[in-house]
Order: C-alpha cells, then sequence, then structure tokens
C-alpha cells in the first residue's frame, strides 16, 4: 500500500526535489579568513563541534541516541477513561512526514542534524515545505541562519533565512517550527 504523502509528493513532484532554502552558495564568492569576531555565537557553537573531539564525541553520542527513539503517534483516551488507554495510530500521513521528512534525509539524520544545533545552541530550526496546506517536507536549518521578525500587533510577523550567499529568504509562520 503507498502511504499518503508518499503519493501526494509523487503527483505534485514534476522536478527533483530541493531544499525550500538554499544550504550552500550559489554563486562564486570570495569568503577570505573570517575572524571570530565576525561571528554569532550560534556559528561558534556548531563550529565547535567540528573541532573539538570531546564535544563531538558527547553530542555525537546523545544525538545518535535520541534519533534511535522509537517514535510512536497516538490518539488520545476517549473522554473519562485513563491516559493509558489511548491508541496507537500506526498509518498515518504525519507518520510518513516524520518517517522520511525529505528525498535527502531519512529520520534519523533528521533528527541527528537538528539535535545537534539543539544541544550546541539551544536552538533547532525545521523548515515546513507545503503544498497549500499540506506539509510535505521538513529540513533542518542552521540556528545561526534564522532570525524572527518581531511584530508590534501579532508578537511576530514571519522569519528571515539568511543564505551562505547572505541573500536574505523571507519566511512566513507556518513554514517554520522553532525547538528551544
Amino acid at each position: 500500500m503507498r502511504s499518503l504523502v508518499g503519493g501526494i509528493l509523487d503527483a505534485v513532484a514534476g522536478s527533483p526535489a530541493k531544499p525550500p532554502v538554499p544550504y550552500a552558495p550559489t554563486r562564486a564568492t570570495f569568503q577570505g579568513a573570517v575572524s571570530a569576531a565576525s561571528t554569532s555565537p550560534s556559528q561558534q557553537q556548531v563550529a565547535a563541534m567540528g573541532s573539538t573531539g570531546t564535544l563531538f564525541s558527547i553530542i555525537a553520542r546523545i544525538t545518535e541516541n535520541l534519533a534511535q527513539v522509537g517514535w510512536h503517534l497516538y490518539r488520545t483516551a476517549k473522554p473519562g477513561t485513563p491516559p493509558e488507554h489511548r491508541v496507537e495510530v500506526t498509518s498515518h500521513a504525519a507518520l510518513d512526514l516524520w518517517n522520511r521528512p525529505n528525498a535527502f534525509f531519512s529520520r534519523q539524520e533528521f533528527v541527528e542534524s537538528f539535535a545537534q544545533h539543539l544541544e550546541l545552541t539551544g536552538e533547532a530550526w525545521w523548515l515546513v515545505s507545503k503544498s497549500g496546506n499540506l506539509p510535505l517536507e521538513l529540513w533542518p536549518v542552521r540556528p545561526d541562519r534564522m532570525t524572527p521578525v518581531p511584530s508590534t500587533q501579532k508578537f511576530l510577523a514571519g522569519y528571515t533565512y539568511r543564505s551562505p550567499d547572505g541573500d536574505k529568504i523571507p519566511l512566513d509562520l507556518d513554514e517554520v517550527v522553532f525547538l528551544r
């Protein structure tokens, strides 16, 4: 039996899947030497994992273990019944999305990626690619590339993603999941 999300992705996708925002530079740029003073604390924290063996080992162990958790989806118990009478849902579009967040990440890779950001910086960000109101893909993005856009009326107006080229890409509230 074909999954609901898989079928929708096949129907919607006319071209190979691609991330909703650039993950790598799209034009040739001269980066030069970047001083520690010009990088954000989040950038420094993410970079520390690659340069400090002990930190790498600790974060890798935590995130690999988190990614191996057996995730389940449940319907809430009927009113008046104990919570342990909830019913597990074994087939659902949300499970399909969680188990295959996008064409490039398995669930384990997705969880490890955002969990690294969460452990290193205290923040993790997901981008939600949609077709209409239906979420089709989840993408982890680096915390140092995301900026909330404040609003005097609604608290938040949206978010801005800064690409590796420095381009600012506006994102709506429903396109971003922020974890602390």
